[in-house]
C-alpha cells in the first residue's frame, strides 16, 4: 500500500497523512477515504454521503408495494 501510494505522489509525499493511510488500509471497508493532512475522517464521509431509497423508484408498482 505505501509503495503504490508513494508512486501515486512522487511529486508531493508530503500530501499523505501516513497514520490515516496506514489505518484506512487496515480497515478496509470496500471504499475510498480521504488520506491527506486534515481530510474528514470516516463519520464525516458517510455523514455527507449522498442517500438512496431503500426501495429505488424503478421497483415501486402501483399502491407502492413492492
Amino acid at each position: 500500500m505505501e509503495k503504490a501510494i508513494e508512486t501515486e505522489t512522487a511529486d508531493g509525499p508530503d500530501i499523505v497523512d501516513w497514520e490515516k493511510a496506514r489505518a484506512v488500509a487496515l480497515e478496509a471497508r470496500g471504499f475510498p477515504l480521504p488520506i491527506s493532512p486534515g481530510s474528514p475522517g470516516l463519520e464525516d464521509v458517510v455523514a455527507r454521503a449522498r442517500r438512496v431509497p431503500r426501495i429505488p423508484p424503478w421497483a415501486e408498482v402501483e399502491g407502492g408495494e413492492t
